[in-house]
């Protein structure tokens, strides 16, 4: 209901900001935009204005928002189901980000592009750009991908050891995920206590997002 309220404002906005050259605040307002549209779904709408965010962001030269707004149109495109074009952008977004040592959104890049190659069941692609990781500076979302990855991988002592420290996120659709992981680790290799424990903690989840949604 707030991403509803504020479209509104965000789309006058996108038309104000054009007799302007303030491109970083035109990517901006485009991105948001983009993401609103991505978050209700409305896929092309979603790919048009993170295009435009993604053209803005080149005007204003600023290597953050340009590889900010590559992970943008990804997933906007991935959204939409053409995941060969978020692939593309995923990679222009890890280069530039190597070569400005934009640190953060080049991690978000190489996290979210491991994510569409096990979309597509490319484990071994995923893997090498798993590799592009610097292990020491992972956040929890990164922690519940590589242990999604080693999971399809039948890595399951690696897949063990990330999900247990995503499963501490504070996300909870993140934790419902690890959660979900360890049960079906747990359940194959007959650890009946640990399986237990998983299956309740993420029935307790299951029933907050529950909550959750009915509140929307």
């Amino acid at each position: 209901n707030e991403v509803d309220k504020a479209l509104p404002y965000y789309l006058q906005a996108s038309e104000e900001v054009k007799s302007t050259e303030d491109y970083r605040l035109a990517y901006l307002i485009y991105s948001h935009i983009g993401m609103i549209y991505a978050y209700r779904k409305l896929h092309d709408y979603a790919v048009s204005y993170c295009k435009k965010a993604n053209e803005y962001a080149l005007s204003a030269k600023d290597p953050y928002y340009i590889v900010e707004s590559y992970n943008c149109l990804a997933r906007a495109y991935f959204g939409e189901n053409k995941n060969k074009n978020a692939i593309e952008c995923y990679d222009k977004a890890i280069y530039i980000g190597k070569e400005n040592n934009e640190r953060k959104v080049l991690t978000t890049a190489i996290h979210e592009k491991i994510a569409v190659h096990i979309y597509e069941k490319e484990y071994k692609k995923a893997l090498e750009t798993a590799n592009m990781l610097d292990r020491s500076h992972l956040s929890k979302g990164s922690y519940l991908t590589l242990g999604h990855l080693y999971y399809k991988l039948n890595q399951t002592d690696s897949a063990y050891f990330y999900l247990t420290k995503a499963i501490h996120s504070d996300n909870i659709y993140t934790k419902k995920s690890a959660y979900q992981i360890l049960f079906y680790i747990t359940k194959k290799a007959n650890d009946y206590k640990q399986n237990a424990e998983y299956s309740m903690n993420l029935w307790k989840i299951n029933d907050s997002i529950n909550k959750i949604d009915r509140n929307k």
